[in-house]
C-alpha cells in the first residue's frame, strides 16, 4: 500500500514538472515569432540610431569645414589685396626705371652735343688765328700769339693786337669752362640718376620676391581650401547618404510594421497560406526545371505587376500577391510549378551562395518571423522583385535591412540556354 502511495506521488511530481515544458513547447513558436519580430525592430531602432548620430557627427563636421572654409576665404582675400598692392608697387618702379633710363638717354645724348660743339669751338679759335695772323710766308703758317704781339708796328699797334688777342683767349676759355661746367651737371645728374636706378633697381627684386613669397602661400592657402571644398563635399554627400538611409530605416521600419500587422489581420481572419498549397508533400521540386526560354521574357512578366498591392495570402493580381503568391504567379505562368508557401518555396530546387546568385533565382529572408517568412526573384545587379507590404516592386537586397535579413537562395530553373 505504501509502495503504491509512493508510486502515485512520483506520478504526480512528473506530471507538475512536465506541465511548464509543455506549455512551453505549445507556445514556442508563437513566442519565437514574437522574439524575432521585437529583435528585428530593435535592429532597426538601433541602426536608425547610429544613422542619427551619423548625421549629427557629419553636420558638426561640416559646421567646422563651413568655418575653416571661411577663415581661409579671408585669408586668401587678404593675400589677394596684398598681391595687388605688390604688382601696383612693381609696375611703378618698372615705369620709374624706363623713365629714369630715358633721362639718362637725353643726358648722354647732350654730353655728345656738348663735346661736339667745343670741337667745333676749337676748331673756329684756330681758323680766327690762322686767318687773321700770317706773316705772308705761306710756308710758316699761322704766327704764336707772342710772335704776334712781337711784330706790332708801334705801342698802338700792341695794344689792338693784345686787345684782340686777350678778347680771343678769354672766350675760348669762357667756352671751355661753360662746357666742363655742362659735363660736370651732366656727370652728376648721371650719378645721381644711376644711384636712384640702383635704389629702385633693389626695391623692384625686393618686391618680386615678396610677390613669389605671396603667390606661393596663395597657392598654398588656395590647395588648403580645395582641399576642405573637397572633403565639405564628400561631408555634404555622406550626411545627404545619413539622411537617406534614415528615410530608408524609417520607411522600412513602417514597412515591416504594416507588413506585421497585414500577417496579423490575415491570421485573425482565418487565412493560412498553406491551406492553398495545390502541391502535396511530396510534389516538392528536388531539381532544377529546364526552361527554354530567357529569363527576360519572364522579367517582362514580373514587371507589368509592379505596384500591385500586397494582399495576405493573396495569389492573383485582385485584388494582390502576398509575396509567395506572387513568385508563384509568374513562374506559374510560363509552367513552372511552385509550393504555395515561401518557406515551402526555401526547400525546392537547389540552394545556391549568395556569391553565386543569377537572374531567375530566388531569394529568401527572415522578416516578420522566423525562417523563410519572404522570398523574392532575383533580377540581377543585387536587385529582386517581390511583393512586399506596399505591393510589388524592386528591392535592393544589399540594403541595410534586406542584407541583415537575407537567408538563403535557391535555384528552381535551368535556362537550357545558359543565358538567363
Amino acid at each position: 500500500m505504501l509502495n503504491k502511495r509512493k508510486l502515485c506521488l512520483i506520478v504526480c511530481l512528473i506530471c507538475f514538472l512536465s506541465l511548464p515544458l509543455q506549455a512551453q513547447a505549445q507556445t514556442s513558436p508563437q513566442t519565437q515569432t514574437n522574439t524575432s519580430g521585437e529583435n528585428q525592430n530593435n535592429n532597426l531602432e538601433e541602426e536608425l540610431q547610429q544613422y542619427v548620430q551619423q548625421e549629427q557627427s557629419l553636420n558638426s563636421q561640416l559646421s567646422d569645414q563651413t568655418q575653416q572654409e571661411l577663415a581661409l576665404d579671408v585669408k586668401i582675400l587678404s593675400l589677394q589685396q596684398s598681391l595687388q598692392t605688390i604688382n601696383e608697387g612693381i609696375a611703378q618702379d618698372q615705369n620709374t626705371l624706363q623713365t629714369q633710363q630715358k633721362q639718362l638717354q637725353d643726358l648722354q645724348t647732350k654730353q655728345n652735343q656738348l663735346k661736339t660743339q667745343r670741337q667745333e669751338d676749337s676748331d673756329k679759335l684756330g681758323n680766327l688765328l690762322s686767318t687773321f695772323y700770317q706773316n705772308g710766308n705761306e710756308d710758316e703758317g699761322f704766327l704764336p700769339f707772342a710772335e704776334v704781339l712781337f711784330e706790332s708796328s708801334s705801342m698802338s699797334d700792341f695794344l689792338d693786337r693784345w686787345e684782340y688777342v686777350s678778347y680771343i683767349i678769354n672766350d675760348f676759355e669762357q667756352l671751355n669752362q661753360k662746357i666742363s661746367s655742362s659735363n660736370a651737371s651732366i656727370s652728376q645728374q648721371q650719378s645721381l640718376i644711376n644711384e636712384q636706378m640702383a635704389s629702385i633697381q633693389t626695391s623692384l627684386q625686393e618686391k618680386e620676391q615678396l610677390q613669389q613669397s605671396q603667390q606661393q602661400l596663395l597657392a598654398t592657402q588656395q590647395n588648403l581650401l580645395a582641399q576642405i571644398n573637397s572633403q565639405e563635399k564628400t561631408t555634404i554627400l555622406s550626411a545627404l547618404s545619413s539622411q537617406s538611409n534614415i528615410d530608408i530605416v524609417e520607411q522600412l521600419m513602417q514597412e515591416q510594421g504594416l507588413e506585421t500587422s497585414l500577417v496579423a489581420a490575415g491570421r485573425k481572419a482565418g487565412i493560412n497560406p498553406s491551406d492553398l498549397n495545390l502541391a502535396s508533400p511530396g510534389s516538392i521540386i528536388k531539381q532544377l526545371q529546364p526552361f527554354s526560354g530567357s529569363f527576360s521574357a519572364i522579367l517582362t512578366y514580373a514587371e507589368q505587376y509592379l505596384g500591385t498591392p500586397y494582399v495576405w495570402g493573396g495569389t492573383s493580381p485582385s485584388p494582390g500577391f502576398d509575396c509567395s503568391g506572387f513568385v508563384q504567379y509568374v513562374y506559374g505562368h510560363f509552367g513552372i510549378n511552385l509550393a504555395r508557401v515561401s518557406e515551402d518555396q526555401y526547400t525546392e530546387g537547389v540552394g545556391i551562395p549568395e556569391s553565386d546568385l543569377k537572374p531567375g533565382d530566388l531569394v529568401f529572408f527572415s522578416t516578420y518571423e522566423a525562417g523563410a517568412s519572404h522570398v523574392g526573384i532575383y533580377i540581377g545587379n543585387n536587385i529582386m522583385i517581390d511583393s512586399e507590404a506596399y505591393g510589388v516592386s524592386f528591392d535592393n537586397i544589399t540594403n541595410s535591412y534586406w542584407a541583415a535579413r537575407y537567408l538563403g537562395a535557391r535555384r528552381i530553373v535551368l535556362f537550357e540556354n545558359n543565358n538567363p
